[in-house]
C-alpha cells in the first residue's frame, strides 16, 4: 500500500513539474529576444507612434537608445501566438 501511495505521489510531482516547465517556456526576456541580437556597432533607430493623435517620434541618438535598452533589459515578455490577444488601448 505504501508503494502505491509513493508511486502516485511521484507521478503527481512529475506532472506538476512538467506543467510548471511548460508554463515557464511561454516567457522570455527583452534581453534575450532583442538586445542580445543588437551589437554595439549597429545603427539603431527607435520609432514610436502615439495612437491618440498619431504623433510620431524617432530616436537616433546612440546614448538615448542605449539608455532605453538598459531600462528595457529586465522586462519579462510572454510569447503569444496571436497578437490580437495583446492588450490594446482604445482610440479616443
Amino acid at each position: 500500500m505504501r508503494r502505491m501511495a509513493a508511486f502516485f505521489l511521484s507521478v503527481l510531482v512529475v506532472i506538476i513539474g512538467i506543467l510548471f516547465l511548460l508554463e515557464k517556456t511561454k516567457y522570455t526576456s527583452m534581453q534575450t529576444e532583442i538586445l542580445d541580437e543588437v551589437s554595439k556597432d549597429d545603427t539603431v533607430k527607435i520609432s514610436m507612434e502615439r495612437y491618440s493623435d498619431h504623433a510620431r517620434i524617432s530616436i537616433k541618438d546612440k546614448e538615448v537608445v542605449e539608455k532605453i535598452f538598459a531600462d528595457l533589459s529586465s522586462i519579462e515578455l510572454k510569447k503569444v501566438k496571436d497578437s490580437s490577444s495583446v492588450l490594446q488601448l482604445p482610440e479616443k
